[in-house]
């Protein structure tokens, strides 16, 4: 019985083999270069996928800037709509003793509910070679009516960027916003005009004028004929919280 099955086993094997095509099968050499083209597809597919993503990349990140820049255009427009407003917070400063007389400019700002002027340090004590003149009386024209000021503190030590005024009065009620992220661009606001992308160098006459950035928000004083002197507002900020 075992040796008919083993018998059967090898017929059925040899039928098996005699009904194989081989036609049906691929030579090695074309196999290896069917192999090689497919190799070739994955990579320029793999290729393309990553170009595909990195354009993506590139298009989300140009979205982006054109977002940014519509959203800077529009605060651009507000800046330049809310100038007339933001001039009204600039004022011309009568300052003096009993010797001496001199004229400055200041601007408010509102900050924890309260409202002050700020100016430049050295408009209060200016000290030059053998000069020094500490001034004690300090008024500004609000609504054509002088209003006069109680100097609350000051600094003049601008080489140190800290060169400014802090004066206050109950009629002063309006003021600018100030900036606590130093945002940027700046620029200059005062004596009726507004100086884009601020980066040159203060005229005379123009300390104590605010620097606001594209918010309309205070970020420093005007103090020297350098920008790299300005005060920034913080240190302001910072003496008024002292001060209260």
């Amino acid at each position: 019985m075992k040796k008919l099955i083993i018998v059967v086993f090898i017929i059925s094997i040899i039928f098996l083999v005699s009904c194989v095509n081989l036609d049906d099968y691929v030579e090695v050499e074309d196999y290896n270069h069917l192999q090689k083209s497919f190799n070739e597809t994955i990579d320029d597919y793999s290729k393309l996928k990553e170009d595909n993503n990195n354009l993506k990349n590139e298009i989300y990140d140009l979205e982006r800037r054109i977002n940014l820049t519509k959203e800077e255009n529009i605060k651009y427009n507000n800046l330049i709509c809310n100038l007339n407003e933001y001039l009204s917070y600039v004022y011309p400063m009568k300052v003096s003793n009993d010797n001496y007389f001199s004229d400055g400019m200041g601007f408010t700002i509102e900050y924890g509910d309260k409202f002050y002027l700020i100016t430049a340090g050295h408009g209060v004590h200016y000290v030059f070679e053998d000069y020094d003149v500490l001034y004690t009386n300090f008024k500004v024209k609000i609504d054509n009516k002088w209003i006069y000021l109680k100097l609350l503190d000051y600094k003049n030590d601008y080489m140190n960027k800290s060169d400014y005024a802090i004066l206050t009065s109950i009629k002063i009620d309006s003021g600018f916003d100030v900036d606590l992220d130093n945002d940027r661009p700046l620029f200059l606001i005062g004596g009726n005009r507004l100086i884009s992308d601020y980066s040159s160098k203060t005229v005379e006459g123009e300390s104590g004028l605010p620097i606001i950035d594209i918010d309309g928000e205070v970020t420093e004083i005007a103090t020297t004929d350098s920008y790299y002197y300005n005060t920034d507002i913080d240190i302001v900020l910072q003496t008024i919280d002292d001060l209260n």
